[in-house]
C-alpha cells in the first residue's frame, strides 16, 4: 500500500507537465482570486435562491452534508449525525463556524458541533481537503467551514420567510422563519427553527424505539457600517434539542444545549494591497446531559454530564495583486471539557458511583497560518501554505489526575505540543479543463478521549476505552487530484483522489491485562500509536444536460484503508453510486428522481464490532412548484424517500441500526 501511495503521488506531480497545453486558453481578469480558480465542494443552504433545486429544502444540516462526495454521516439514531471526510474519522477533521472553534460535550461523540446549527443559520458549507484545509492545526482529512448567513445592507427593506414542513415516517414537524431588515447603514437578521419527531420506522414498518427527538434554534445578526471602509458585526446562537433518543446506544440525551456568540471587526480600504482586514472575538459553552431514565429494565441507572467552554479569537489579512494573493491568518482559542459519570446504586444501603469521564482539560492553543498564491500565467497558480501552532493541555481538576495517574505514574498536569504543517498546491484552469494538484504535511494532537479519557464505553465493540495522555502527534503526509473537464458542451466530468499515508495513526488497541468498569463490557482497549496507516479516496461525477432542462448526474466513490499490523480501518464506506435525473423548469415544476446502491461491506474492521453486510439500493423522488402570490414567491415541494421501503443498514450505522423506511415529505417556504 505504501508504494502505491509513493507511485500515485509521483504520477501526481507528472501529471502538471502533461496537462501542461492540452486545451484552450482563458481569458484572465486582473481581478481573478485565488478563491475562483481552487476546486472546492460548496454545499448550498436552503432557503435560499437555489431551494428548489435542492432535494428536500427543510432538510437537516446533517442530511445536506450527506450530500457531498467527500462526506460519510455516522449514525447513532435519527439526530446528530457525525461526519466523516474522506473516510477518515471526525477527530481527523477541523469543523469552523465562520472562523470560530466549537468542541463537543459529549464522551460518546452524540453532540458533533453541527448539531448545535440549523439551516436557518447557515448560507453555505465549503469542503476543503487536507491541502487546503490548513487554516488551523489538526486537519489531517480537511475540513468544514460553515458560513453564517448574514444581512446585507441596501435600501431600506424588510424581508423574510416562513417555512412549514412535515415527514410522514416520524411524524416530523418542522417550523420556522427568518426576518430581515436592510438599510445602508445598518442590518440586521433574525431566524427560528423547531423540529419535533417521534419514532421512526424502517423498512417494512419495524418501530425504532428511542429515536425521537425535538429541537430548537435562535439565531441572530445585527451588522453596522461604521463608515465606506469599517464594519461591525454581531453574531448569536442558541440551541436547546430535548428528549433525544439514541436507538443504537445505551442512553438517551435528555438536554444538549449551546450558546454561540461573536463580535467581529472588517476593514476594507479602497485601494492598496490590503483586500480586506477581519478580526472576531467569540465565545461559546455546550452543555450535553445523558442519561438513561427512559430506558425499561435498566440494572443501574447512570447520568453523563458534560460541559465544552470556548473562548477564542482570530485575525486575518487578505492581501492582493495582479500577481499574487496572500492571508496571514492569527488565532487562538481556550478550551474547558468537563465530564462525568454517576452510577445510581439500586440498593439505598450502598454508595452511588462517581468518576471523572474527563478528568477536566484546559487546551490553550495560538495558531498562526501564512498563505501565498502566484498567477503564473493567466491559467496556471501556484499556491504554498505553512502553519503552525502551539497547544498546551492541562488537568485541573485534582481527582481527574490522580485517576488517570492509576495507568501512568509520573503524568504531569501539562503537556506542551507544537503542531507544524504546510502544503502545496498547483491550479490550471482553461476554457475546458481545471484542475488543482496538492501535497500537504499535517499534524494533530490527540482529542480529549483519545489522551485523557477514562472508562469509555463503545457499545459497538462491547469495550471500555482509557485515554492515553502521552501519544505522540498523528503525522499525515496526502496528495490529491481535483478536476472538472468539459468533454462535450453537454457533458461535464469531475472527479478527485485523495491519498494518505499516516504516520503514528491512533486507534484503540485490546489490553489483556486491563479490567473492564461497564457491565456490559468484554475488555478494556487504550488508545495507542500503530506504525501507520494508509487510505485512498477517489470520486468521479459525470453531469449530462440531456435537453434543456433535464440533466442527468452520476457519482462513483470508493474507499480503502488499512493500518499496519491491524487490518482495515474500521467504518469504511465500500463502493457507492448515486443517480439523479432533474427536470426543472423555473416558471413551472421540477421534477427529480434519485437511485442510491452501495456494495456489499467486505473490507470491514471485526475488531471493532463491524460485519459482513449486503448491499442495498433505494429510490428518492420529489416534485415543486414556484408559485407567485401577489409578487411573492411560494415554494411547495414533495417528495417520497425509500420509495419502495427497504429494511436495510449501512457501515456507518452504529450498531447496525436500520435506516429509515418509506418516508412522505411536504415543505412549504413563503418568501416576503
Amino acid at each position: 500500500m505504501y508504494k502505491i501511495f509513493v507511485c500515485s503521488s509521483l504520477f501526481l506531480a507528472l501529471a502538471s507537465s502533461l496537462y501542461g497545453s492540452s486545451f484552450g486558453s482563458a481569458a484572465f481578469s486582473p481581478a481573478d482570486t485565488l478563491e475562483h480558480k481552487e476546486l472546492k465542494e460548496v454545499i448550498v443552504i436552503a432557503p435560499g435562491v437555489s431551494e428548489q433545486h435542492i432535494n428536500k429544502p427543510l432538510a437537516s444540516l446533517e442530511q445536506y452534508l450527506e450530500g457531498a462526495s467527500a462526506v460519510d454521516m455516522v449514525r447513532r439514531g435519527a439526530y446528530a449525525w457525525e461526519a466523516q471526510l474522506f473516510g477518515l474519522s471526525p477527530e481527523r477533521n477541523t469543523i469552523s463556524i465562520d472562523g470560530m472553534r466549537v468542541f463537543p460535550a459529549c464522551t460518546d461523540r452524540m453532540d458533533p458541533i453541527t448539531s448545535y446549527l440549523e439551516i436557518g443559520n447557515l448560507s453555505q458549507v465549503t469542503l476543503s481537503g487536507p491541502s487546503d484545509g490548513g487554516k488551523y492545526a489538526g486537519s489531517i482529512s480537511g475540513s468544514l467551514e460553515l458560513h453564517r448567513k448574514g444581512p446585507s445592507l441596501g435600501a431600506n427593506r424588510l424581508s423574510g420567510n416562513i417555512q412549514s414542513g412535515f415527514e410522514t415516517n416520524n411524524n416530523h414537524k418542522i417550523i420556522g422563519g427568518s426576518l430581515e431588515w436592510q438599510s445602508p447603514r445598518f442590518a440586521s437578521r433574525l431566524s427560528g427553527t423547531y423540529r419535533k419527531a417521534e419514532n421512526y420506522l424502517a423498512g417494512g414498518g419495524r418501530q425504532i424505539d428511542f429515536s425521537q427527538f425535538s429541537k430548537a434554534n435562535f439565531s441572530a445578526n445585527l451588522l453596522y457600517h461604521i463608515s465606506d471602509r469599517h464594519e461591525l458585526e454581531g453574531d448569536f446562537i442558541y440551541d436547546d434539542a430535548r428528549d433525544i433518543g439514541y436507538p443504537s446506544l445505551a442512553m438517551d440525551v435528555s438536554s444538549a444545549q449551546g450558546v454561540i456568540g461573536s463580535v467581529s471587526y472588517t476593514y476594507r480600504p479602497k485601494s492598496g494591497s490590503i483586500k480586506s482586514w477581519e478580526s472576531k472575538l467569540y465565545a461559546n459553552t455546550i452543555t450535553h446531559i445523558m442519561d438513561d431514565s427512559k430506558r425499561p429494565d435498566v440494572p443501574i441507572r447512570m447520568d453523563m454530564p458534560g460541559w465544552s467552554d470556548t473562548y477564542g479569537f482570530y485575525s486575518q489579512v487578505k492581501l492582493d495583486s495582479r500577481s499574487r494573493s496572500t492571508l496571514i491568518h492569527l488565532s487562538g482559542y481556550h478550551n474547558r471539557a468537563r465530564a462525568e459519570m454517576t452510577m445510581f446504586s439500586p440498593n439505598s444501603q450502598e454508595k452511588d458511583m462517581f468518576m471523572l469521564t474527563w478528568p477536566g482539560v484546559y487546551t490553550g492553543s495560538i495558531d498562526l497560518y501564512f498563505e501565498q498564491a502566484w498567477r503564473l500565467d493567466p491559467q496556471r497558480t501556484l499556491k504554498a501554505s505553512l502553519g503552525g501552532a502551539l497547544q498546551n493541555n492541562r488537568i485541573y481538576d485534582d481527582f481527574g489526575l490522580e485517576s488517570l495517574r492509576v495507568f501512568y505514574p509520573d503524568l504531569g498536569r501539562d503537556r506542551l505540543q507544537g503542531l507544524p504543517r504546510l502544503a502545496i498546491d498547483y491550479m490550471k484552469s482553461t476554457s475546458r479543463l481545471s484542475y488543482t494538484l496538492g501535497v500537504s504535511y499535517n499534524t494533530r494532537a490527540a482529542s480529549i478521549s483519545e489522551g485523557y479519557g477514562f472508562y469509555l464505553f463503545n457499545t459497538q465493540d462491547l469495550h471500555d476505552y482509557i485515554g492515553n495522555p502521552i501519544l505522540p502527534l498523528e503525522k499525515s503526509i496526502s496528495s490529491s487530484l481535483n478536476l472538472n473537464y468539459a468533454m462535450h458542451p453537454k457533458i461535464e466530468l469531475t472527479g478527485s483522489l485523495e491519498l494518505f499515508h499516516i504516520k503514528d495513526y491512533i486507534l484503540g488497541i485490546t489490553k489483556e491485562d486491563m479490567s473492564a468498569m461497564s457491565m456490559s463490557a468484554e475488555g478494556v482497549k487504550r488508545y495507542e500509536s500503530l506504525a501507520y496507516a494508509n487510505l485512498g479516496h477517489a470520486n468521479i461525477q459525470v453531469n449530462w444536460k440531456v435537453v434543456n432542462g433535464l440533466e442527468w448526474q452520476n457519482r462513483f466513490t470508493y474507499i480503502r484503508g488499512k493500518a499496519e499490523n491491524f487490518g482495515n480501518l474500521p467504518f469504511i464506506a465500500p463502493a457507492s453510486m448515486l443517480s439523479t435525473l432533474k427536470w426543472m423548469d423555473p416558471k413551472w415544476v421540477g421534477a427529480e428522481v434519485t437511485w442510491r446502491a452501495q456494495s456489499a461491506h467486505r473490507d470491514y474492521s471485526s475488531s471493532y464490532g463491524e460485519e459482513y453486510l449486503k448491499g442495498y439500493h433505494t429510490f428518492d423522488a420529489s416534485l415543486s412548484r414556484n408559485i407567485k402570490v401577489q409578487q411573492k414567491h411560494v415554494l411547495v415541494k414533495v417528495g417520497v424517500e425509500n420509495l419502495m421501503d427497504k429494511y436495510y443498514t449501512t457501515f456507518a450505522d452504529w450498531n447496525r441500526i436500520a435506516r429509515m423506511g418509506r418516508n412522505f415529505y411536504a415543505n412549504l417556504i413563503w418568501h416576503f
